[in-house]
């Protein structure tokens, strides 16, 4: 039986603390803005609509993160582990999923692009691996 997902790879992606009040304090290079672009506000959001938008996107605020099932499509998390945006903790509660690799690549900031030559080639192999 084929699954609507049979595996999935988030590069850079946020989990649950970077949507806290914290980190949205902490965003930078743009990403308020980028933030409420996909919110599709007219404007950039103050601080307080920021945090007040964010904090409903975090996984375990939508309850995503209490229960794995019993067999959880594989996942890929990549990410830096210098990242500017999302905080190192942020991946913590993927490190005991099921069927789940978790790698911060170390000395490398948000999505890991400085190693994009080495990620990309090394993520979609890993994904070869799981549909094969």
């Amino acid at each position: 039986m084929r699954r609507m997902v049979d595996a999935a790879v988030s590069i850079g992606g946020l989990i649950d603390t970077a949507f806290s009040p914290e980190a949205a304090a902490r965003l930078r290079f743009g990403m308020p803005g980028i933030f409420g672009n996909s919110l599709r506000l007219d404007a950039e959001p103050s601080l307080a609509e920021l945090q007040a938008a964010m904090a409903a996107f975090s996984l375990r605020t939508q309850g995503l993160l209490d229960d794995w099932g019993s067999d959880p499509v594989p996942l890929l998390y990549v990410n830096g582990d210098q990242d500017q945006h999302v905080p190192a903790d942020d991946s913590r509660p993927l490190e005991s999923r099921p069927n789940t690799v978790v790698r911060l690549v170390p000395n490398a900031t948000h999505s890991a692009m400085q190693k994009a030559q080495e990620i990309v080639p090394w993520s979609l192999q890993w994904l070869r691996d799981q549909l094969a």
